[in-house]
Order: C-alpha cells, then sequence, then structure tokens
C-alpha cells in the first residue's frame, strides 16, 4: 500500500519541481504568519502593487468560526486512486490536524485584508518522506458574495519545502484557482458544490460553501430530513498559535522532518490531549462521531502523547 501511494504521488512532486525550475510561478506571493506542527497559514497576495489592482475582490476581513471550519474539513473527502485498484474516497485531513488548522483558518481569515487570500499548510512526515521528500496538504481559502471558497493544490502530494527546511520557505508554486486535476473533492453537503469556471469546466479542487448553510450545520442538531448535517463540536479555546508572531516576525517553526518529533514539554501535551479527549466525548454524545470513529480518535491521541 505504501509503494502504491507513494508512487501515485511522485508525478505531482516532479510537476511541481519542474514547472519552478522552468519559471512556470504563481502571480502569487505569500508571507507566512502563524503555525506549530503540523499546520500553517500565511497571507498570500498578487504581485503587482496593491494600490494598482482592480477593486478588492474578496469580503475580507471575514469571520468564519473555528466550530465552522471544524464541521467542513472533517467532511471533507477527496477522490483517490491507487495504482492498482479502483477509485475511492479518502479524508483530505487527518485527523489530527483538523483541530489546530480550523483555529489556524478562522484567525487569518479575520485578519487578512480584502486585497488578500489565506495560504494553509498541512505537512506530513514519516515513510512518505524517505522517497517524496516533504507532502502533505496545501491550498487557499478566501470569501467572496457570501460564499467560502476552498481550493487545493496538494492532497497528500509533495510540496517543494525549499532549501532551509522552515515553514516560512515553502514554495507554492501554482495557483489553486487556476488548475485542474483529473480527481478532486468530494462536496459533502447538498448545498456545497465544485466551482465552476467562466468557461465552463469543473475545477474539481475548487469547493465553494454556503456560509448560512455552514452555520446552520454548526449549531442545529441533525433531523431525518437533513441526516448528513450533524451538530458542531464544542466551542474551540484558542490556542498559542493565535499568540504567535505575526507575518513581519524573523523567524518560523521549522517543517518538521521524518527524524525529529513534537518538542512540546510534556506537560503541554497532556493538557493538549486532555482537551482533544473532552471534545471528542462531546462529538460522541452529539452524534457527530460514531463509536467507532470516537475510539480510533482515542486511541491516535494517545500515540500522540
Amino acid at each position: 500500500m505504501f509503494v502504491r501511494r507513494s508512487l501515485s504521488r511522485l508525478c505531482p512532486l516532479v510537476l511541481v519541481c519542474f514547472g519552478a525550475a522552468a519559471g512556470c510561478a504563481s502571480p502569487w506571493r505569500h508571507e507566512f504568519v502563524r503555525g506549530r506542527d503540523p499546520a500553517f497559514v500565511y497571507r498570500e497576495f498578487r504581485t503587482e502593487d496593491a494600490s494598482s489592482s482592480p477593486a478588492s475582490p474578496y469580503d475580507h476581513p471575514a469571520q468564519v468560526s473555528p466550530e465552522e471550519w471544524y464541521i467542513l474539513l472533517s467532511r471533507l473527502e477527496h477522490q483517490d486512486k491507487p495504482l492498482i485498484g479502483t477509485t475511492g474516497h479518502e479524508p483530505v485531513f487527518r485527523e489530527r490536524e483538523i483541530l489546530p488548522l480550523s483555529t489556524l483558518l478562522a484567525s487569518a481569515l479575520a485578519e487578512v485584508a480584502p486585497h488578500e487570500r489565506v495560504r494553509f499548510l498541512v505537512v506530513r512526515s514519516g515513510v512518505d518522506r524517505i522517497l517524496l521528500g516533504l507532502s502533505g496538504v496545501s491550498g487557499v481559502a478566501f470569501v467572496q458574495n457570501g460564499t467560502l471558497h476552498i481550493a487545493f493544490d496538494a492532497i497528500g502530494d509533495g510540496i517543494y519545502e525549499g532549501s532551509t527546511g522552515r515553514a516560512q520557505d515553502v514554495r507554492f508554486p501554482y495557483d489553486p484557482t487556476e488548475e485542474n486535476y483529473r480527481l478532486g473533492l468530494v462536496p459533502p453537503w447538498p448545498w456545497t458544490r465544485l466551482h465552476v469556471a467562466p468557461d465552463g469546466e469543473t475545477r474539481k479542487r475548487w469547493l465553494e460553501v454556503d456560509l448560512q448553510e455552514l452555520a446552520r450545520a454548526t449549531t442545529e442538531p441533525p433531523s431525518d430530513a437533513d441526516p448528513v448535517v450533524a451538530e458542531a463540536p464544542p466551542a474551540i479555546a484558542p490556542t498559542d498559535v493565535d499568540a504567535a508572531p505575526s507575518a513581519t516576525a524573523s523567524a518560523a517553526p521549522d517543517v518538521p522532518s521524518h527524524e525529529t518529533s513534537d518538542p512540546s514539554p510534556p506537560a503541554e501535551g497532556i493538557d493538549r490531549v486532555a482537551e482533544k479527549l473532552e471534545a471528542l466525548k462531546t462529538l460522541r454524545a452529539r452524534g457527530v462521531l460514531t463509536e467507532e470513529e470516537y475510539q480510533r480518535a482515542v486511541d491516535k491521541a494517545l500515540e500522540d502523547l
């Protein structure tokens, strides 16, 4: 399974490196904002001077709560096809990635300017890194005309990490809103849809989310008529990633490698796991998680400890 998945991800990494070498770059530039293993966020802006740009296209700063992000990210799935076998559906994010990324995305969207958007990165280390280098999930998020947009350029694919291996030096050669892919996202609700470009082409990794419906899914319990909408997780308390330095900070955390582990002190790790276990209990009680999903998440949390 590892060989099949790793080889299936090799082509996107080669294309990223080739495109960067050929000068085929995105018109967007990014600056590191904050983050900690495994999630990081950046502010992204066009290369031309903002004063010469057309009217700001985004409804920023925007308020999308951590709970709303949690519900959305936990439901996202994508099509996955190994070299051998049939196409199936896989979660876009792993369980340990959703809570920190939800908090980061909520705070970043509340801070960016109208002409900026949020770039996010989730890094994954392990056996895959031996073959592919850094891999993970990356994309952009923005709000436009009351709709939340989230577009991906990497889902478990190789990511160009730059020469220093630090989060602030990761490169994103492509604009996720300009690229298309053979396999894409699976809209989790009837009121979410894949973006359709002006030329009529469906962008398979670009999801549009109705913010009013997302807020309803976060606050209302599920009903028989709407079985896929689940109640939100409990309020997600701010973490120390929200207090991290701004984009002008001189240093940023290193992107983790397979040779390193989480450097957090034991006491901090215990507190974090305890909070997650309490959140998982609430999610199970409210029907967001099945008993099997709950046990799997608890086992994973204890392994991380």
